[in-house]
């Protein structure tokens, strides 16, 4: 089994995310503390200057362990992406050929399928309900680019047809 991580690129654009996020929450939290202190609040008042930093701050470092946890697996049955909270499969047979697909922030190069792909979704993320192309599986946010990766001399070495247009 050969695994992929987000290539650095599309890995540094959930960090930037993750930055703006964090950083929003000091902004707010210091707000927050200003007029807290200009209302005389003491504990409670403390606890309200705290709370979007610790929310903000908690979901950055949530955004950048998840991104970090995104991957895309090629065994000999097929292909799996896995998602935190989501698994999206596919078996080498149902892999029809290489196009673009649109699957959020993974959006590009994908491997479209005959049919659509074994998915297992965690409650949360269904609740999301984002454009997730359940006839694709996205490659390109793991290797940019594709032609010369690794990740094309496996697909070469699996699927040839895949490149022989």
């Amino acid at each position: 089994m050969r695994s992929y991580r987000l290539e650095e690129t599309r890995l540094r654009l959930f960090y930037l995310v993750a930055v703006v996020t964090g950083a929003f929450g000091v902004v707010l939290g210091a707000l927050f503390f200003w007029l807290v202190s200009q209302l005389g609040l003491d504990v409670i008042g403390l606890a309200i200057a705290v709370l979007p930093v610790v929310l903000l701050g908690g979901l950055a470092l949530a955004i950048v362990y998840y991104a970090r946890s995104i991957r895309l697996e090629l065994t000999d049955q097929g292909v799996a992406m896995r998602l935190p909270g989501a698994a999206v499969e596919a078996d080498w047979a149902d892999v029809e050929r290489i196009g673009p697909a649109a699957w959020g922030p993974l959006t590009g190069d994908a491997l479209i399928l005959r049919r659509p792909a074994r998915t297992r979704w965690a409650w949360w993320l269904a609740l999301l309900g984002g454009p997730f192309d359940e006839s694709a599986i996205p490659i390109g946010p793991f290797a940019l680019p594709l032609r010369g990766s690794r990740l094309e001399a496996d697909l070469r070495g699996r699927m040839p047809a895949l490149f022989e247009s």
